[in-house]
């Protein structure tokens, strides 16, 4: 699986390279170099993680936590693409939301 953790730890631990070695740095490289902010960005808004594990479900984080950790425009993609599927004890794990269907119905 290609995972983006806020602890960079997972990864390790199953012998991949972390894509974030330090979520609070994230918004200083931001800053520094905006193109490799957009690029993680495209990368989530792609679905091009098959998981994202994080310490606190996004709507349970203590306030602010999420936009100090990876910055405004990560935490929302990760929010816009990205669905909750379990976890607990600080590794909540997310996956890519399913793509909107819009069934249209023919009747007879």
């Amino acid at each position: 699986d290609r995972i983006l953790a806020e602890d960079a730890s997972i990864p390790i631990a199953l012998d991949q390279v972390p894509v974030v070695l330090d979520s609070f740095m994230l918004p200083t490289i931001g800053a520094r170099d905006p193109e490799a902010l957009e690029a993680l960005v495209e990368r989530l808004e792609h679905h091009g993680f098959d998981r994202v594990i994080l310490f606190y479900p996004l709507n349970e984080a203590p306030e602010g936590w999420y936009t100090m950790q990876f910055g405004t425009s990560v935490a929302d993609a990760i929010a816009r693409n990205y669905t909750l599927v379990g976890g607990g004890n600080r590794s909540y794990v997310y996956v890519p939301r399913a793509p909107e269907v819009s069934v249209l119905f023919h009747g007879p």
